[in-house]
């Protein structure tokens, strides 16, 4: 309800418990005061409307992670043949044959599941906001290069 607290407004949240997600990562219980408590204690504090919009949907403590990785993301292995006869009658000093392989291994990354190269995005939406993106592809392929 948008009416001020006062006026008995105000949103219950119901099945919430108080407490605090600490740095490790585990979860501090309260009581309504905000003292320590070693139990769950149900939430009956109403708060405003707009505040429970900006804590519910504001929660991006614990969605945050450091964004480095370490990927293998081409790899070309590739031989070059010269010296060949029949191809010199035409013109053609060498060839090089190589294989390709791109976004071959995520090696390191602090992002569970998701391939940060992929997922980050700019433009629209905020720089860096993981927004359900596609999987990665692994793609492979071959180089045929001629010099005359």
């Amino acid at each position: 309800i948008r009416d001020a607290l006062a006026d008995g407004g105000g949103k219950l949240i119901s099945g919430a418990v108080y407490g605090s997600v600490k740095t490790d990562g585990t979860v501090q219980y309260t009581d309504a005061a905000g003292n320590p408590s070693d139990v769950a204690i149900e939430n009956s504090t109403y708060v405003e409307a707009n505040y429970w919009a900006y804590d519910y949907y504001a929660k991006t403590e614990l969605s945050t992670f450091d964004g480095s990785f370490v990927k293998l993301r081409e790899l070309s292995l590739g031989y070059t043949f010269n010296n060949i006869s029949f191809l010199k009658k035409v013109g053609i000093r060498d060839v090089n044959l190589s294989v390709v392989g791109r976004n071959l291994w995520l090696m390191l990354t602090n992002i569970p599941d998701i391939d940060p190269e992929i997922s980050q995005s700019a433009g629209n939406t905020s720089v860096g906001a993981e927004t359900n993106a596609i999987p990665s592809t692994r793609s492979y392929g071959f180089n045929l290069k001629f010099s005359f």
